[in-house]
């Protein structure tokens, strides 16, 4: 009698420690698994994202290219097709990562449809593409580009959303997130934007005193909005790596190097559209080096590998 008890006595006891212990594994258990998923869609956002930018790069020189062609450069043909090529080739990477992760991020009728953005699926966007490279490059117009360009942000900007990309409560990887999947996309749109700008007022070989102010504006939008707030999220970034779980060595070391890139690769550019708002005539405007320099900041800015 007295040892059941006993035996009783200690039952109850280890019960008591075992209880409170069973319970904080299973919270430690799942925080941790809640972090592990949280991760594991941004990687899924990231993913989506590749392609995506990759196809907004493509569209750039394709209507750079197109432009240039109207303007009688006969090489922009040969380079349209191969532009087409390699934009064919990342439209079915996008289909293909789609039909793979496409559900995990809402691209679907209901979790587009929550968010007002049913057109903006892959499979528009492919009709959507498809038609504008099979077009006669003489027809095209901005809004034929205009409204893809629109239709690939509007598609990044919900990949970040059902990511989690968007909600990182990290300061360090939040700004990494402002800069990648906000600042970059916006400034290759502006980019292909001035390119044509500029394209278009060398062809006619007359600019006029609106098209100065647009290019000393285009500047002031290049520096301000993009070039620094690419510079101030990252540098914010890097201060506060340290802040959360230690410091990230291979951040620390690459971020710093595409830092000087974009700023070597959008400053030439910068100083280009100043000085063109500042000529009296074209033939004072080096095109040949505003076009290298596109061209060169061209994959510097795609933020698909960043």
């Amino acid at each position: 009698m007295f040892l059941n008890r006993i035996s009783t006595k200690l039952a109850i006891v280890g019960f008591s420690f075992t209880l409170p212990i069973a319970t904080m594994l299973s919270l430690i258990s799942t925080a941790k698994q809640k972090d592990i998923d949280f991760a594991v869609q941004e990687t899924l956002g990231n993913s989506y994202q590749k392609p995506l930018e990759r196809i907004m790069d493509d569209l750039s020189r394709h209507r750079v290219a197109v432009v240039r062609m109207k303007a009688g450069h006969a090489e922009s043909a040969v380079q349209l097709q191969g532009i087409r090529q390699v934009l064919e080739s990342h439209l079915q990477e996008l289909i293909t990562v789609d039909a793979q992760i496409g559900k995990d991020l809402q691209f679907t009728a209901d979790g587009l449809g929550k968010r007002n953005r049913e057109a903006f699926t892959a499979e528009r966007l492919r009709l959507g593409l498809r038609s504008l490279i099979d077009k006669d490059p003489a027809t095209l117009t901005p809004q034929d580009y205009a409204s893809l360009f629109q239709h690939i942000r509007t598609m990044i900007t919900h990949a970040g959303d059902t990511s989690n990309l968007i909600l990182d409560p990290d300061l360090d990887s939040y700004y990494l997130m402002d800069v990648s999947l906000l600042a970059l996309p916006q400034i290759q749109d502006r980019m292909q934007e001035i390119a044509v700008f500029v394209e278009e007022i060398h062809a006619r070989a007359v600019i006029t005193d609106k098209e100065r102010i647009q290019a000393s504006v285009y500047a002031a939008f290049l520096k301000e909005a993009d070039r620094d707030r690419i510079v101030l999220s990252s540098q914010t970034a890097l201060n506060e790596d340290p802040n959360f779980y230690g410091t990230n060595s291979s951040m620390q070391k690459t971020l710093p190097l595409g830092l000087q890139l974009v700023s070597q690769s959008v400053t030439p550019i910068i100083e280009h559209l100043q000085e063109l708002g500042q000529v009296k005539k074209t033939g004072d405007f080096d095109l040949a080096r505003f076009r290298s320099a596109v061209d060169l900041a061209g994959p510097v800015l795609r933020s698909d590998d960043g």
